[in-house]
């Protein structure tokens, strides 16, 4: 098995195994014994010193997909709202009267600013 390696970087969550692409095909069936033992540490593939792929758990897949459906389910209905808000409201042109609308806060509305 390779040297587990940190990837650092702001989206690495720790540790996982780095492996150089000419030697994944032997270490697969490795990999997913561990996977089956419940280990779930992922093992990625590396091409000339850089990430390109990753094998990962089930559980971790079946992780994944569900964050990314609520992400995905957060981001429609806010959209879908703003949406729905932008149609019903007035499509008319509104000129504010800003001197009204400081008169209208009283004795407040009518001091003047440097």
């Amino acid at each position: 098995m390779p040297d587990t390696t940190d990837l650092g970087g702001e989206n690495a969550d720790g540790p996982v195994n780095l492996v150089p692409l000419d030697q994944a095909p032997g270490l697969l069936l490795q990999m997913i014994s561990r996977f089956a033992m419940g280990l779930s540490e992922p093992m990625v593939i590396e091409e000339n010193g850089r990430p390109v792929a990753a094998l990962i758990s089930m559980e971790d897949l079946r992780r994944l997909r569900e964050y990314d459906q609520q992400v995905l389910d957060a981001d429609d209905s806010f959209y879908f709202e703003l949406d729905q808000r932008l149609h019903l409201a007035d499509t008319e042109q509104t000129v504010a009267d800003l001197d009204a609308f400081a008169k209208s806060f009283g004795p407040r509305g009518d001091r003047k600013f440097p």
